[in-house]
């Protein structure tokens, strides 16, 4: 019996299969309407790549690089920020499975088709997941444009239960290094014209205290969810160059002064909190809207 766990795109899922191993499969019958919990048949499968072996970084690669950028984007900030401030971890494919929610969940409610699927997840259960689908509302409406309703708050802390971790909780930086990174980051900032003003501020506060997050994992050395995303950093530098711009230089200015090397999740996920500040538009190509 193979089980969907999400569907992924409109000819790819995430299943548990018969020997319950998890995979991704693709089949040109795979399509949208199937949904968590639907049954799949051998027959309407044409190719299958289990999770457990060496190549399923590159499939998950490969399964990301096919969703929307935004999309993409907004999933690493969401599981960042729950790394960050819940300390969670998350399997590889998470990443795949929650952009793959996002996106869907999103064409629903902008569609005017959205039904909240069932979930028996009970919040007493899984409080963090819950905590961090709560927060994940109100970075899908800044960064999507999307009111999701509250509904979809059971499922898409559905899609948070990480696998188990003993990850312990970070060590903060001491106040000093925190002054002194923060003068640095605010003057390279007002060099290129980014000031904290009426309409910038919420953007330019969430910067600042990401830019924190990243200095202490960078301290700790200590790598930020899914490592090939060199290729989405690359798509992001020809959309946004005076973002991606601003954010070499910041991470340049942590790495002097804490060490350690540029991790391309890191860089990416930064840039895109240096866009919202600049609101610089994107380029013709693969857009950012």
């Amino acid at each position: 019996m193979i089980i969907i766990q999400q569907v992924l795109n409109d000819n790819a899922a995430m299943v548990t299969m018969t020997d319950h191993r998890q995979a991704i499969v693709y089949g040109q019958s795979l399509k949208r309407q199937h949904q968590r919990g639907d049954r799949l048949w051998a027959r309407q499968i044409e190719r299958i790549d289990y999770l457990d072996l060496h190549t399923s970084k590159t499939t998950l690669h490969r399964v990301l690089q096919e969703l929307p950028l935004p999309v993409v984007t907004t999933t690493y900030e969401v599981l960042a920020m729950a790394s960050s401030t819940l300390h969670m971890c998350f399997a590889d494919y998470q990443y795949a499975t929650v952009a793959a929610y996002i996106l869907d969940v999103s064409d629903q409610v902008s569609g005017g088709t959205f039904q909240a699927p069932h979930s028996y997840l009970p919040v007493d259960r899984y409080p963090l997941e819950f905590a961090v689908a709560q927060r994940a509302f109100a970075i899908i409406r800044e960064n999507l444009g999307v009111s999701w309703p509250r509904a979809a708050v059971r499922t898409l802390a559905q899609q948070m239960v990480p696998r188990p971790s003993d990850r312990s909780r970070a060590t903060l930086l001491d106040d000093r290094q925190v002054r002194t990174l923060n003068q640095s980051i605010v003057s390279t900032l007002r060099d290129q014209g980014m000031m904290r003003t009426p309409v910038t501020a919420n953007a330019y506060d969430r910067l600042l205290v990401h830019i924190q997050y990243l200095a202490d994992r960078q301290r700790q050395r200590a790598a930020l969810v899914y490592g090939e995303v060199v290729d989405m950093m690359r798509v992001f530098e020809q959309t946004y160059p005076k973002a991606a711009t601003i954010a070499r230089e910041i991470f340049a200015l942590v790495i002097e002064q804490l060490g350690g090397m540029v991790n391309e999740c890191e860089l990416l996920y930064l840039a895109l909190h240096v866009q919202r500040v600049t609101g610089e538009a994107g380029r013709v190509g693969r857009s950012a809207g």
